[in-house]
């Protein structure tokens, strides 16, 4: 797959400021033209080098370092690729990587191009998707349209794992820091998954088992949140500080809660498996195709 890079210089890049829509912890993001993005990193995330002998960060894999007034830091990988042997490339072959992965990729955009400044990697191209609302915002909608959401949106979250890419922040709620989400409903009931090209997916070159468990948890944790229209990631944190009862009784209170919490209108099986990390993608097709069933 031929890509022809977008060269800007920091001139050009301070010039885009009038287009600018919005800032995240990666990079500035700047709106070029209608459906078209420009996601320009942070100065302290500016570039990755392969370094030897390897240095290993928490998650066991190989990380890069860069000089900064004569100090070596460890930069927090924007884009996490995984080669063949688990090691985790360079931003810019990582870049290049994944935007070729969008041949095989119908239901969702990928990265689209990357960005150079000054001949260096600073960026990449974005699709924009108009006329979309934070994916919260589902909460509020009838059953009904909520399943179908839901179900559309595992099909896209299924199309990118048969293609080695997990998404393991589907569930980022807006807050006042971070004001965006990681899925969109482009209107009227189209779901969006976006981040793609930053810290919140994972590309590999084989299957990982590990990254799916991370991609099903916090899918179903999207799932199980828009059901019943509460924050259980902070009801699941404030429960585990209960210390004085057993984890069975526990478990019993949490089921019962987040049963009335959805309204009855999910299985206590559907809310077992949620809890014991059980929630695969497979058994949350089947909930969902059940529940729409029955109405």
């Amino acid at each position: 797959m031929k890509i022809d890079p977008i060269y800007l210089t920091k001139k050009d890049v301070i010039n885009l400021n009038s287009k600018k829509i919005a800032a995240g912890t990666e990079g500035t993001i700047y709106r070029i033209k209608p459906g078209t993005l420009y996601k320009i990193y942070h100065d302290y995330n500016d570039n990755m080098y392969v370094v030897n002998p390897p240095v290993y960060d928490a998650e066991g894999v190989n990380i890069a370092n860069y000089k900064n007034k004569g100090k070596v830091k460890y930069q927090k990988n924007t884009l996490r690729y995984l080669d063949q042997e688990g090691i985790r490339l360079s931003r810019e072959e990582a870049l290049y990587k994944a935007i070729e992965r969008q041949r095989e990729i119908q239901k969702t955009y990928l990265p689209q191009n990357v960005i150079y400044v000054n001949k260096r990697v600073k960026g990449c191209v974005l699709h924009e998707h108009t006329f979309t609302k934070k994916i919260y915002c589902v909460q509020a909608f009838p059953l009904k349209y909520q399943l179908k959401i839901l179900k559309d949106l595992l099909e896209k979250v299924r199309e990118l794992i048969e293609h080695n890419i997990y998404h393991i922040d589907l569930a980022q709620r807006p807050t006042k820091e971070f004001p965006n989400t990681n899925v969109l409903l482009k209107l009227p009931l189209d779901p969006q998954i976006i981040d793609l090209d930053g810290h919140s997916s994972i590309y590999t070159e084989f299957f990982s088992d590990q990254a799916l468990k991370k991609t099903e948890s916090n899918f179903a944790l999207l799932c199980m949140e828009i059901l019943t229209g509460q924050n259980l990631e902070k009801y699941l944190n404030d429960l585990e500080e209960i210390t004085n009862i057993s984890p069975l009784e526990l478990e019993r209170i949490m089921i019962e809660n987040i049963a009335f919490l959805a309204h009855q209108k999910i299985p206590e099986t559907m809310i077992q498996e949620f809890l014991e990390q059980k929630l695969t993608l497979d058994k949350m097709a089947k909930h969902l195709e059940t529940l729409s069933r029955k109405r």
